[in-house]
């Protein structure tokens, strides 16, 4: 009925196509909700999931979390500061501190430094003690890692942390504008 020719053909093909455009941002909009649904659920499982696995993993070793993190990072990398496992551990600097303060009362990790004011910027190492705990809880990361990216092939999993590098980056800088 459209196309009869009382009606302008033109005028109709461009409601047709209007039409069919915003048939199709709905439509767009609606998958692009589920992705986003799909992905903020994914992360949140992930992130749930290796909390919980580092809390029943490390009971047995009285750790939580933010310790298991501060052992591994401090065991892998050399020279590192308060400031450092803040950034790699994606803590705040007090949940480091307290976390740190146990390490050291248990005599796992000791700082470079005595001058209590400068410590944030002091080089922390593991003790010896520390050092067979963090093999153990490093050993424990990768068998974990191990299970979780099996069938994933190299080529994808390279793909999906180039993905993820980009999204931490476009909501560090979204995030700015509401710091700012």
């Amino acid at each position: 009925i459209l196309l009869s020719p009382q009606y302008d053909n033109n005028k109709t093909i461009k409601i047709m196509v209007g039409v069919y455009q915003i048939c199709l941002l709905i439509y767009l909009t609606v998958m692009k909700m589920d992705r986003f649904k799909e992905f903020t659920g994914a992360i949140i499982k992930i992130s749930r999931m290796i909390f919980q696995i580092k809390s029943n993993e490390m009971k047995d070793y009285d750790l939580n979390s933010i310790s298991v993190a501060c052992l591994y990072y401090l065991y892998n990398y050399e020279n590192l500061t308060s400031k450092d496992l803040v950034n790699l551990c994606c803590e705040d600097k007090a949940s480091i501190s307290r976390n740190l303060k146990i390490l050291e009362e248990r005599m796992l990790v000791e700082f470079l430094s005595n001058d209590d004011k400068k410590r944030y910027k002091t080089v922390i190492v593991l003790t010896e003690e520390g050092k067979d705990l963090a093999k153990i809880v490093t050993k424990k990361c990768y068998d974990i890692f191990r299970i979780c990216s099996n069938g994933i092939l190299e080529n994808e999993a390279k793909i999906l942390y180039k993905s993820l590098d980009i999204i931490v980056k476009n909501l560090e800088e979204y995030k700015k504008k509401y710091e700012e």
